[in-house]
């Protein structure tokens, strides 16, 4: 048995290094050795036919067999186990999902394997997900931090990662969100550490939101940034297209890098094409790859993507790559807004604004601009900011029903002119206010300038969605 298997493991080895000569012996050596009840030989074919290698091609049900023979004998190791565990709890192919066996195979898993043994810990990391699911086992959430804590103890990362979710959700311990949160980054950093690469991802999330997600945490845009690099270059494609956008975006003021942008956000966009289109074809108009820039956003419009109609609506306003069309660009954008894109809703308040294709209504202007200012759109804050100025006997657009609980409602258009202006200011959007902010500071109170300034800074440093209530 032992000569037999070297002499396989010697033929597959000469197969990958160019000599094929010997493969099919090898399969044949292999699975007579199976047949005769060889342990290590049914644990390579089963391997083989699971994964589709040396020349065979993937057979879950050969594989799901060969495990099968293996545990009716009592000889079925836990790796194999684990592995047999997995294929009855998502099913492959024409296979079945099975949870009792599933359950069943998790358990002795968990139970016959020795305390030290890895697999172990990988069993009781499973084990402890499970228990939260509650899909095959009632919810314990006691029972899957003990299970959890064990793996760790064992080294899984998996088990370190589920162990900070668990934290950051405020479920362990009965301790405060802020406290449990801070214990929580502390188990993102144990995961991330050992190159899990989501734990990775989660901390660049993380650093990027900063205050938002713990009020102890600062934003720290370059850790974020290395530990994004970290999480694509493990392959994990949530990673690969924020790392694009970012590059594409410059954000956090860092240079822009569009080629790099691109070639990340082309790499995952035929697994996600509606939602990553209109990122690619950002990254692409950069590069001055103005064509495949345009069929990717043509594309993203015939699958309904709400970004893309927006993105093609303003290309269309804008003249500088394709004949402006004002008509098609209205349509577009309308679209896209009534799904709530925000950049389409300011677009159609710059429209109403100057009468392109609809006829100038700057009521209707200031209630395009209101909306998207509110939901975070700072650009909006200078054309809200001159309307309000400019034409104060018009009722702001703040009393929309969506929004008529938001603290951001003040009671006149100068002190909402006076609101957004701040705004504008602090993100650093270009315009001349000192004479309209001198003007509109005779006609406040000194206390209402303290709250609105206040209000300004909150927006700025944690998002218009803290100034509103949970109705809105």
């Amino acid at each position: 048995d032992e000569a037999g298997i070297f002499w396989i493991h010697t033929a597959f080895e000469a197969n990958a290094n160019g000599e094929p000569q010997f493969l099919k012996e090898a399969m044949r050596r292999i699975k007579s050795l199976a047949d005769k009840g060889s342990v290590k030989a049914c644990s390579m074919l089963a391997d083989i036919y699971l994964n589709g290698k040396h020349g065979e091609s993937r057979d879950f049900k050969k594989g799901k067999l060969v495990l099968e023979r293996l545990e009716r004998r009592g000889e079925l190791s836990n790796r194999n186990r684990i592995i047999l565990y997995t294929i009855y709890r998502n099913g492959a192919l024409q296979l079945p999902i099975d949870l009792e066996k599933a359950r069943t195979q998790l358990i002795k898993a968990v139970e016959l394997d020795e305390v030290k043994n890895v697999t172990n810990g990988v069993a009781h990391s499973i084990l402890g997900r499970e228990l939260l699911l509650a899909e095959i086992f009632p919810k314990d959430v006691a029972r899957a931090m003990e299970c959890l804590r064990v793996a760790s103890s064992h080294g899984v990362a998996e088990a370190n990662f589920q162990i900070a979710i668990q934290y950051e959700a405020g479920n362990v311990d009965q301790l405060e969100l802020g406290s449990s949160r801070l214990i929580s980054l502390q188990w993102f950093h144990k995961a991330a550490e050992q190159n899990h690469p989501e734990a990775q991802f989660k901390l660049s999330v993380i650093y990027q939101q900063g205050p938002s997600w713990c009020s102890e945490i600062p934003i720290k845009s370059e850790l974020a940034l290395d530990y994004l690099h970290l999480a694509s270059a493990n392959d994990y494609l949530p990673a690969k297209v924020d790392l694009g956008i970012w590059l594409s975006q410059g954000r956090f003021k860092t240079p822009r890098e569009p080629h790099l942008a691109a070639a990340l956000l082309n790499d995952v966009y035929e697994l996600n094409k509606s939602d990553i289109g209109s990122y690619l074809a950002a990254a692409l108009l950069q590069i001055d790859e103005f064509d495949s820039a345009l069929a990717v956003l043509e594309e993203g419009c015939e699958l309904r993507s709400v970004r893309c109609m927006g993105m093609l609506g303003a290309l269309l306003t804008d003249g500088s790559e394709m004949p402006i069309d004002y008509e098609q660009a209205a349509l577009w954008l309308r679209r896209s807004a009534e799904h709530g894109d925000i950049l389409s809703i300011h677009n159609l308040g710059i429209m109403y604004l100057y009468g392109h294709h609809v006829e100038q209504d700057i009521a209707q202007a200031l209630v395009y601009f209101s909306r998207s200012a509110i939901l975070g759109l700072s650009r909006s804050a200078r054309p809200l900011s001159d309307i309000l100025c400019q034409r104060p006997r018009l009722e702001y657009a703040g009393s929309d029903p969506q929004f008529e609980n938001s603290r951001l409602v003040l009671n006149t258009s100068a002190k909402m002119a006076y609101f957004w202006q701040g705004v504008a200011i602090e993100r650093g959007i270009e315009g001349n206010y000192t004479d309209q902010r001198e003007s509109l500071r005779q006609r406040i109170n000194e206390p209402s300038l303290i709250e609105i300034d206040l209000l300004v800074s909150e927006y700025c440093e944690r998002g218009p969605r803290q100034l509103l209530t949970d109705d809105t």
